[in-house]
């Protein structure tokens, strides 16, 4: 049998059934989300809810005010590890995360992105490959595409890139201080 962490909290009935491949019932399953729905509220001292989407976004993620997991984080045994893991981290966004700062993300424009950085994005993205293959197609379409639509303009790429490189330094940020402070969830990290 193989150990997981969860496996302290689950079932004796629903471990087997992991380590079968076998379906979990209604009950398990209910049971088990709870399970994880109550770290959340132990992390973040909160009544947060957690949700579980059913199908699309493959993203888990919070908005501070409810934790949103992906339908698939792992495809075996140990995905309630990984899914308690996911749970613990966005809840810890809840803890220390500044949801303000990442609103600014979505002004127009941006207030963190500075021209400089505009300019450097609009040579990198004349440069990429994407951008041609982007730029042929606009050449050999109807006149009515709107180039609006397309997310490739620098002022667009430099504010993506810039809240990549805030959400990976602060995910590293988070998950050290989760690591830390909770060490009874370290091996879900």
């Amino acid at each position: 049998m193989r150990d997981r962490f969860s496996d302290f909290w689950l079932s004796d009935t629903t471990k087997d059934k992991l380590e079968e491949g076998e379906e979990l019932s209604a009950i398990e399953l209910a049971q088990a989300k709870r399970s994880i729905a109550d770290f959340v509220r132990i992390m973040t001292r909160k009544n947060i809810p957690v949700e579980y989407q059913e199908e699309g976004n493959d993203q888990s993620y919070t908005d501070g005010e409810v934790v949103t997991i992906a339908p698939e984080v792992s495809k075996d045994g140990d995905g309630f590890d990984a899914t308690v893991g996911v749970a613990l981290h966005e809840a810890s966004h809840i803890v220390k995360s500044d949801f303000d700062m990442l609103e600014k993300f979505q002004d127009e424009p941006c207030p963190l992105v500075s021209d400089e950085m505009v300019e450097a994005f609009e040579e990198l993205i004349e440069k990429s490959d994407k951008w041609q293959e982007i730029q042929e197609l606009l050449d050999n379409s109807p006149a009515d595409i709107d180039l609006d639509e397309q997310d490739i303009t620098p002022e667009e790429q430099a504010k993506n890139a810039l809240h990549h490189i805030w959400n990976v330094v602060e995910d590293r940020w988070i998950d050290q201080w989760a690591y830390s402070e909770a060490p009874g969830y370290r091996g879900y990290y």
